[in-house]
């Protein structure tokens, strides 16, 4: 199998996966509708009619009849065809990103709030990631160079320990360290994000940046052993291949081993896991968004599962964060087979 129809065939997988995942999320959502006897509509109209005076049934009727329709959910008694166009309503709705209206109060339409959430996320996710990559392959190739030293015995003992720390303890940890007791790091929790179209964007980012260093570092605590233990095990593997006794053999010096022959084999597998791991990252990002009150995308999620859930945008998270790992699972497979050529297309 050619390369391209490699490709075709990842798309594909892909895709039918996609379809697969929004099918299981229609109908989580719609279970509680089965098991309490009232749909999202019904509960929704609920907080808005709630304290409302002189409201007919007959007009409450009416509100959740238009609901049902808004939501996509099949009116009571309805046909197993009318049930499968509004699954496929659904399916088209998800797939063009019209997510709907929330059912808090005020009602919001979920696409804008999740875009005007998103950069505050981003902002966290960035620079974690960016550090998460530069430090973990340098203590990683730092430990794996040579096995068995106190400097591998050292630094791997250490990233697997931060690996070991749930971000909800470690966060509340340095909150009280370099605030309450030092200092050091200001009080004030939820930074609004700047402009970006005015002159002095640069450096207001540059000053929300500062504010985000402690969430940062937060994360990058957390996650940074993998990246560690992953980067040191790949290097070893790769020192002990025979061509790399071979260049040893013929007086090649340490340095161009390790960096123009064993590096760029061992960061195979470490591209993969940096691919994936910003898609996998969204769990400490949500628990570190918590702590620290920042309006993320993380907080919006919390938001919305909190009694009364809201549905349309508990839905819209997860169908993000299933696109988001399927997209990365594509690249990581796609890049994989460019950059290693001892990939077949089967």
């Amino acid at each position: 199998m050619g390369f391209k129809k490699y490709v075709i065939r990842r798309i594909l997988t892909t895709f039918i996966t996609l379809i697969i995942t929004l099918t299981f999320l229609y109908f989580l959502f719609r279970v509680p509708a089965y098991l309490t006897g009232k749909s999202p509509a019904e509960l929704y109209a609920f907080q808005q009619l709630q304290g409302m005076t002189g409201v007919s049934e007959e007009l409450k009727n009416e509100i959740v009849k238009e609901l049902r329709k808004s939501m996509g959910i099949p009116p009571e008694g309805a046909t197993i065809t009318e049930r499968a166009q509004y699954f496929f309503m659904y399916l088209r709705s998800m797939l063009t990103f019209n997510f709907g209206y929330s059912s808090s109060v005020p009602p919001f339409k979920v696409a804008s709030r999740f875009l005007s959430t998103l950069p505050y996320t981003l902002l966290l996710m960035g620079p974690t990631v960016f550090l998460q990559i530069l430090l973990g392959i340098w203590l990683g190739m730092e430990a794996g160079k040579d096995p068995g030293s106190l400097k591998d015995n050292a630094i791997t003992l250490a990233g697997l320990s931060l690996y070991s720390l749930p971000s909800y303890w470690l966060g509340p940890l340095l909150i009280l360290i370099f605030t309450g007791l030092l200092g050091l790091y200001p009080a004030k929790r939820g930074p609004t994000l700047p402009n970006l179209y005015t002159s002095n964007a640069f450096y207001m980012i540059v000053g929300h940046l500062g504010m985000m260093l402690l969430p940062i570092v937060t994360l990058l605590l957390v996650t940074i052993g993998s990246w560690i233990y992953l980067m040191r095990n790949s290097l070893i593997d790769v020192i002990t291949e025979d061509y790399i006794f071979t260049a040893k053999a013929k007086g090649l010096d340490e340095r161009t081993i390790l960096y123009r022959h064993a590096f760029r084999n061992a960061l195979l597998p470490v591209w993969t896991n940096i691919v994936l791991n910003v898609a996998t990252l969204w769990t400490g990002v949500i628990i570190t968004e918590r702590i620290f009150g920042l309006p993320g995308v993380g907080s919006m999620l919390i938001t919305a599962i909190s009694s009364p859930i809201d549905y349309a945008t508990a839905q819209m998270f997860f169908y993000f964060i299933t696109l988001s790992i399927l997209i990365a699972n594509f690249i990581a497979d796609i890049s994989y087979a460019l950059l290693d050529p001892r990939v077949k297309y089967d």
